[in-house]
């Protein structure tokens, strides 16, 4: 029996030394690995992850379309998704020129047209473009810093131009008292114009009801119709004629109201005009050679 209050101590002290030596290798490396796993578990303690934090890159969402096709005339909005953003700053830039548009919430651009569009905590930045015309077509890209460098996104805008002309010449020439006939075709436009505005000299004509006997009439369709209809045509008749659809340039024809025995007088001088002006230029040339000779 022991003798003294730390004998059993000692006793159990050297049965662990003795019973160490006989155990084998395999169980010894299980009990360091087991130990040094418990001290890596406390060292990495949630006060050490904070201290050992390593940033994460941004990330754009590419769901969303880099390719926008925008009517002429009409806003377009340009879309960019960042995650993981930070305290970075997102940046618009216009690629033709290298112009930056926006930064953050700011906008850099004396173009009132342009304007960010971002709530507080949204993934989403939207570049704004107003009115947009053909000048606003090209490439935009959204760009967000990293610790190595940029993060770009593309983004590129197609301004759909529609086309308006009226069927036949720059001129058109009618006789008093007959019927005025134009019509105009809106082409290559995303919507069709429900209405189509007629001008007679800058003074629109489709409610005109100080002239009796004008009639417009519209057909939508992939290519937009309008019929402008003048009965009894008079001198006063005479001028301006254009075509004016939204968001679509207007487009113009000079119509000539004549009487009858002028009529056949202009065409029959428009029929002249070549023969005539060949030989007026046959003897300015020969004119020209005499005076040369007579030197």
């Amino acid at each position: 029996p022991p003798t003294s209050i730390d004998e059993p101590v000692a006793m159990f002290d050297t049965d662990v030394r003795k019973s160490c030596k006989e155990w084998p290798l395999e169980v010894l490396l299980f009990l360091c690995f087991f130990c040094s796993t418990a001290i890596s578990k406390d060292f990495y303690s949630d006060h050490h992850k904070e201290q050992f934090h390593f940033p994460v890159n941004p990330q754009f969402e590419y769901n969303t379309s880099s390719n926008v096709t925008v009517q002429f005339g009409l806003n377009a909005f340009l879309h960019c998704k960042v995650y993981n953003l930070g305290d970075r700053t997102v940046s618009w830039i216009r690629r033709k020129d290298f112009h930056i548009l926006t930064a953050g919430s700011l906008t850099y651009i004396s173009d009132e047209r342009f304007n960010i569009i971002h709530k507080d905590g949204s993934t989403e930045w939207i570049l704004q473009i107003k009115f947009v015309n053909e000048h606003d077509e090209g490439t935009y890209e959204c760009q967000v810093p990293t610790d190595t460098g940029v993060m770009s996104y593309i983004v590129h805008l197609k301004v759909q131009v529609p086309e308006a002309f009226i069927l036949g010449g720059a001129e058109y020439h009618v006789k008093t008292g007959s019927s005025l006939t134009l019509v105009c075709i809106v082409d290559k436009s995303s919507s069709p114009p429900k209405t189509i505005y007629w001008y007679h000299n800058d003074q629109m004509i489709n409610y005109d009801h100080t002239r009796p006997g004008v009639q417009v009439t519209v057909e939508p369709g992939a290519r937009t119709h309008s019929r402008l209809t003048v009965v009894d045509a008079r001198l006063a008749d005479s001028g301006n004629y254009t075509c004016s659809a939204p968001n679509t340039r207007p487009v113009s024809i000079l119509v000539f109201v004549t009487e009858g025995d002028k009529m056949a007088a202009i065409h029959k001088l428009n029929d002249s005009c070549p023969s005539t002006l060949k030989v007026s230029l046959i003897v300015m040339w020969i004119s020209v050679l005499i005076s040369w000779l007579n030197r």
